[in-house]
């Protein structure tokens, strides 16, 4: 009977750490492209739809990004808004350079409001176990 009890608990950990281990997301990557060409310098932040933390990446030169989950472990999988920020207008405004100017004469965003704001951004993904590879095509 000891015997009995002893494997039932095993199986039942087991099943435990492995339906624990499904709610996360492996490397989660992608391309932002505006007007056709690659959009170097825009933040991508994935907000999950259910409670979680958010996950965030910056696009290199090819407009390629990677994301980071902002607890430090991993992102989670499910269904997530994405909000895409410009960062092109707001860097010449950064260190001593940009003391004394009006950040709101800044450089125009490359993108439309909608996607900078959490509220109205029409881009929903869905992220799965495993890789993910998420390309925007922004007109």
């Amino acid at each position: 009977m000891r015997l009995i009890r002893t494997r039932v608990w095993v199986c039942l950990c087991s099943l435990a750490w492995i339906g624990c281990q499904g709610q996360y997301a492996g490397p989660v990557s992608g391309k932002v492209v505006i007007d056709g060409r690659p959009a170097p310098g825009i933040l991508v932040e994935f907000v999950p739809l259910k409670d979680g933390p958010k996950s965030h990446g910056e696009t290199d030169a090819k407009g390629q990004f990677v994301l980071i989950p902002a607890n430090g472990q991993r992102i989670l999988f499910g269904r997530h808004k994405v909000v895409l920020q410009d960062l092109s207008g707001i860097e010449k405004f950064l260190g001593t350079a940009g003391d004394g100017k009006d950040a709101s004469q800044g450089k125009k965003s490359r993108l439309d409001p909608a996607y900078s704001a959490l509220s109205q951004t029409p881009l929903i993904r869905e992220v799965s176990p495993g890789d993910s590879f998420f390309p925007f095509e922004i007109p």
